[in-house]
């Protein structure tokens, strides 16, 4: 299934398809920022370091920077949120329930009493909390510029999302007409374009550049 985000001027641009633009593979949408009028996404994969010394270790590299006016940056994350929460087969998902907790057990009429000479049974361990993953910077990943989030498609356990730019197609036959022109597509996994949309939005909001009314009750996903 494919869609297009609602932003202002997709009829205004004929668009000009590319099926062979660079196509990125990133785990999630890792880092924000903002400068002057335009907004930067970094995206990393999660790798492996099989380097000497890493042993495997979990990273998360770098793979590409997307720069896009603030309008589109605000256009992809308001058209992302849409596009995944009304698609019935991508869930979103109903608020968190709290885990149940089990009552304490009742006491065996054979269990050691306090001071009865019998050694309590140690707590059982607990496993330390999984190590976030170190981010491996590449300073020289391709840093793309898009103006637009054009089509977001889906597919099992993936969205991939089509950018494209805004050129003047100085031809004879375009006569200076602008053109919606297919420059880039990235594609996630379902939770990182969930992770996207949602962390794009409050980036957003935090700076004041909050591009529609808040929904009245926030989707959340897991």
């Amino acid at each position: 299934m494919s869609d297009k985000p609602d932003a202002g001027l997709h009829s205004a641009a004929p668009f000009v398809e590319n099926l062979f633009v660079p196509e990125y593979y990133a785990s999630e949408a890792a880092f924000f920022w903002a400068a002057p009028g335009v907004l930067t996404i970094t995206f990393t994969s999660f790798r492996l370091d099989h380097a000497p010394g890493q042993g495997g270790r979990q990273k998360n590299a770098v793979v590409a920077r997307l720069v896009m006016p603030i309008s589109g940056a605000q256009g992809l994350a308001t058209g992302l949120y849409d596009f995944l929460a009304k698609n019935s087969d991508m869930p979103v998902a109903k608020a968190v329930e709290p885990a149940p907790v089990a009552p304490p057990a009742e006491p065996k009429p054979d269990d050691a009493e306090p001071g009865s000479g019998e050694a309590a049974a140690p707590p059982p361990p607990v496993a330390p909390a999984a190590p976030k993953s170190e981010t491996a910077e590449n300073l020289f990943a391709p840093e793309l510029f898009a103006s637009e989030a054009s089509f977001f498609t889906k597919a099992p356990e993936t969205v991939s999302l089509t950018f494209s730019s805004y050129r003047f197609d100085q031809s004879l036959a375009g006569a200076g007409s602008r053109k919606r022109v297919v420059v880039a597509r990235f594609v996630l996994p379902l939770n990182g374009a969930q992770g996207l949309a949602t962390g794009l939005y409050e980036f957003l909001v935090k700076l004041g550049l909050d591009p529609v009314a808040r929904p009245a009750e926030k989707q959340q996903w897991n």
